[in-house]
């Protein structure tokens, strides 16, 4: 007899990492694929100078990592492969012996949309969360003006207003400003791709926090996640900050750790 395991973490991992290869291609300034070794990059220091594999049989392909460990080196970054449980294990192995080292473990969660009981859960007076259209492109730079300074504090971060930027404008993208009393507090976003929806780029003003805003706004993706017909939702977390703490709450699960395996060298500008 067979048993379907649900939220499989080959079945999610397969899916979340196609749709991020899928994302370099769309929103990165460059774009390269080695075999099913695929490459974006944003400029440097963006989130998007990382190589994302794609399932496949077989061992590591020695060609295509050094390919694309080539690619980032030509443009001055650090080189980075993410490590996930779809591809053949013997991929952090050749890494590691090719001096990667894992700057940062993400996890992924998930939940089964048609399974789950989605409960209601009552908005923090005054909140309220627009959905931000794509053809207006002065409130996509509020957005995108938003999620950079809440991810990366006060400066010039021009290479990330700009991906934020391109990331909201992804036709498959939902992107949401929160606000309080009329004013901009908060963002936060998700893509659809295929039966999969993933969640990302929510952040909260510090001094609007522990209103239940966030595990609120998670909420309000899923549920609109839903209505889009998907089938699972994905969110990344690094461990014991608010975006784990309510995922859980919100009934997601660690289905699998994402391994991001990066090379440091000499003038390699790393990357966030």
């Amino acid at each position: 007899m067979s048993i379907t395991i649900p939220l499989h973490p080959v079945t999610i991992a397969s899916l979340e990492e196609g749709r991020m290869a899928h994302v370099m291609r769309e929103v990165g300034t460059e774009f390269a694929a080695f075999g099913g070794y695929l490459c974006g990059f944003g400029g440097a220091g963006s989130w998007q100078n990382q190589t994302i594999v794609l399932p496949y049989e077989g061992e590591p392909d020695a060609d295509a990592i050094e390919a694309a460990d080539a690619f980032y080196v030509a443009r001055g970054v650090e080189p980075q492969i993410n490590v996930a449980p779809h591809v053949h294990p013997g991929l952090l192995e050749r890494v590691t012996a090719l001096g990667y080292r894992c700057k940062q473990v993400e996890l992924v969660y998930a939940i089964d949309l048609e399974a789950a009981a989605l409960e209601d859960v009552a908005m923090p007076d005054g909140v309220a969360f627009e959905t931000v259209a794509r053809n207006d492109p002065a409130r996509i730079d509020d957005w995108a003006r938003m999620n950079t300074l809440l991810f990366f504090g006060e400066g010039d971060h021009a290479v990330h207003v700009e991906a934020a930027r391109r990331c909201a404008l992804v036709d498959r993208a939902t992107s949401l400003m929160v606000t309080s009393d009329g004013e901009d507090v908060g963002v936060g976003g998700f893509e659809t791709f295929g039966e999969l929806a993933a969640l990302w780029g929510a952040a909260v003003r510090e001094d609007h926090r522990r209103r239940g805003i966030q595990l609120a706004l998670i909420h309000e993706r899923l549920r609109l996640a839903r209505e889009a017909g998907c089938r699972y939702a994905t969110i990344g977390s690094v461990a014991g900050i608010g975006t784990e703490r309510n995922a859980m709450r919100a009934g997601m699960r660690l289905v699998y750790p994402r391994l991001e395996m990066a090379r440091a060298g000499e003038a390699l500008t790393p990357s966030v």
